[in-house]
Formats: structure tokens, C-alpha cells, sequence
């Protein structure tokens, strides 16, 4: 296939490959626009997601505590639309803690077994504050909603 380009001055052969190159550019913005028209984008819907909650402590009890010592036992299930705990999940979720200035975790990513985990969080001081620690999904099967609990640490009452 010779296009006999050879016999052009430069500047055609310039002009010719820019156009070219223009050509390509617009065929792949048009393509791209009908593409994503055309194509349905998914989107995690209600159904699909599931509540990933989050408790402290014994999952009995009616309020957030901490028991006044250097470790702290997090607790965290995900529950199904009935309430029960979705033992279908073995999902990877990362808990933050923040501010981190009186407790910190060893390990930020923690993989669910069977639906539930229960990971440590180390006090590292004495000092009262409370601190926001949540839940966010990482990987798995589905989208698990994000969950978050205010800790207070010391509890009040424990000898401060």
C-alpha cells in the first residue's frame, strides 16, 4: 500500500499526519460519549448494599464503653437486612481512629471471618478524650455501608 507521499513538500506531509491525528481524536470523543450514553452505569443500589456495624465491647450492651485498661476489644459484624449476622461475608474493611492521640490500632485492615471480627486497640494514654473510630469497606463480594462510634476512653467513673 504506497500512498506516494514521497513527491509532497514537508509541510504536506506535516499537514496530512494532523489532521490524521485530529481525525483519531475526535472519533475517540465521539465513541467515548456514545459509549458512556449507551452503557449503564452501575451504581451500588440499596439492595445490593448491606450495613456493616459496628459495637464495643459486648455486643449486649445498650451503651458505647471501654473498659478502663490499656486494651480496648473492637468488635465489628455486618448484619443482613433481618438483623442477623451475614455469615456469607469475608470481606476486607479498614477502621480509622481519629484523632489518635490516646489510642491506636496494630492493624488498620482486618478481614471479616464468617461475618464478624474483633481486633484490639492499644491505649497509649492515660489522658481522657474521646475518639471517632470507623469502619470502611476495602474488598469483597459487595459494598458494605461505612459505620462509625464515638469512644470515650477513660470511661467516666473509672477512678480519674
Amino acid at each position: 500500500m504506497n500512498l506516494k507521499l514521497r513527491g509532497l513538500p514537508r509541510w504536506r506531509k506535516v499537514e496530512l499526519a494532523q489532521s490524521l491525528f485530529g481525525l483519531v481524536i475526535i472519533s475517540l470523543v465521539i465513541s467515548t460519549s456514545i459509549y458512556y450514553y449507551y452503557v449503564p452505569q452501575t451504581e451500588v443500589s440499596k439492595e445490593q448494599s448491606r450495613t456493616l456495624k459496628m459495637v464495643i465491647g459486648s455486643p449486649y450492651s445498650k451503651g458505647i464503653h471501654a473498659v478502663a485498661t490499656t486494651v480496648v476489644p473492637i468488635r465489628i459484624w455486618v448484619i443482613d437486612e433481618n438483623g442477623d449476622i451475614d455469615k456469607t461475608r469475608n470481606d476486607v474493611i479498614e477502621v480509622v481512629i481519629s484523632p489518635s492521640k490516646i489510642l491506636e490500632l496494630k492493624q488498620s485492615k482486618v478481614n471479616l471471618v464468617q461475618g464478624e471480627v474483633t481486633l484490639e486497640v492499644h491505649a497509649i494514654s492515660e489522658d481522657r478524650d474521646s475518639v471517632l473510630l470507623t469502619a470502611v469497606w476495602v474488598s469483597g463480594d459487595s459494598y458494605l455501608e461505612p459505620a462509625s462510634i464515638l469512644v470515650v476512653y477513660p470511661p467516666m467513673g473509672s477512678g480519674d
